[in-house]
């Protein structure tokens, strides 16, 4: 697998650039197809599930939710693995994928309710997978990828969470006190939006970024019992991120780092640290990588390597970039050769 992180130093289209373009208006019309295909799919899903399984209402709804929210995790991962490597492949591997799962459900093939779920799963993947990647291609045509991609798809999987459990809460209230306690706590959720956005500053990112994080002098760890202590040991692995980033940022100061508070706070707050774990760390992988080639050593780890074990079982990922760690400390410790 070739591994190409796109630059964020590349020349920016025009949006005449772009509309001058099939590159654009290919993505467009996927986009568009897709969002409206899946539009009329959720028209035809509770009259097509109530009609051959005769569920309750409450049933269909809970299990769309967890085809949906299923869904979206892992479009997430997908999209970030396709803004790194080939987008357009794994684009059309997503949408594949949807279609053939929308004929296989159209022509009732095959049967059985969990079989309808998962045929769904695909669908919502390649769905999701649009409505990221369209968005991120675009504003990194126009600037950057990840950068883009990190920030929507975040804000987009909150929003969502937020969407798929607003209905349990809004009927929870309501059941105790009526539609009207319901209403104010939507209100109140708004007012709640105002307050928070006030203390943004008005310049917003037209001026250089703040300065963040701690750098941290390397601790020679041996890999494989890092690894395990993050098994067996409760919040090890909290305090690993805390101080590999810190260590990172003293071998190779860089802004795409994450602060070590920051890699930290992210591991623990619910549905965030599943997708952004394997990210932070693969982002860490390059950071490690490029250090390697300014001191002329072999390239540390591949990132996907790291990337796929986040997901699989994270200690090994773990040991790898503490390898990664102790042979950069090693060499950045030696004096430089006389000349």
């Amino acid at each position: 697998m070739n591994t190409t992180v796109f630059g964020q130093n590349r020349p920016a289209w025009t949006w005449a650039d772009l509309l001058s373009t099939y590159r654009f208006w290919g993505l467009f019309l996927w986009y568009v197809l897709t969002a409206a295909g899946m539009q009329y799919q959720n028209f035809f899903l509770f009259f097509h599930l109530q009609r051959e399984f005769d569920l309750p209402m409450g049933d269909l709804e809970t299990g769309l939710a967890i085809a949906r929210s299923a869904a979206l995790l892992v479009a997430l991962l997908v999209g970030w693995t396709a803004i790194r490597t080939r987008p357009v492949v794994i684009m059309l591997i997503a949408g594949g994928l949807a279609s053939l799962a929308a004929f296989a459900l159209a022509a009732g093939w095959p049967g059985g309710y969990p079989a309808i779920v998962v045929l769904l799963f695909c669908e919502f993947v390649g769905s999701y997978v649009a409505t990221l990647l369209f968005a991120t291609l675009i504003a990194g045509a126009l600037g950057g990828y990840q950068t883009f991609f990190v920030a929507f798809g975040v804000a987009y999987l909150f929003q969502y969470s937020m969407s798929v459990t607003m209905p349990w809460a809004f009927g929870s209230i309501e059941s105790r006190g009526g539609a009207a306690p319901a209403a104010y706590v939507s209100a109140g959720m708004l007012l709640v939006a105002v307050i928070l956005l006030l203390p943004v500053k008005h310049d917003l990112f037209t001026v250089e970024p703040p300065p963040r994080g701690r750098s941290i002098v390397p601790q020679h760890r041996e890999p494989i019992l890092a690894g395990l202590l993050t098994v067996v040991v409760p919040f090890y692995f909290l305090y690993w991120l805390y101080q590999s980033h810190g260590e990172a940022a003293h071998l190779r100061p860089s802004r795409t780092l994450m602060s070590p508070r920051g890699a930290a706070w992210i591991a623990v707050i619910p549905l965030l640290g599943l997708v952004m774990v394997p990210v932070v760390l693969t982002t860490m992988a390059d950071n490690l990588n490029l250090r390697a080639e300014e001191l002329g050593l072999p390239r540390i780890c591949r990132p996907w390597v790291v990337f796929l074990f986040t997901l699989l079982f994270a200690p090994v990922a773990v040991g790898v970039l503490q390898s990664g760690l102790n042979a950069l400390a090693l060499r950045a410790a030696q004096p430089a050769p006389a000349t």
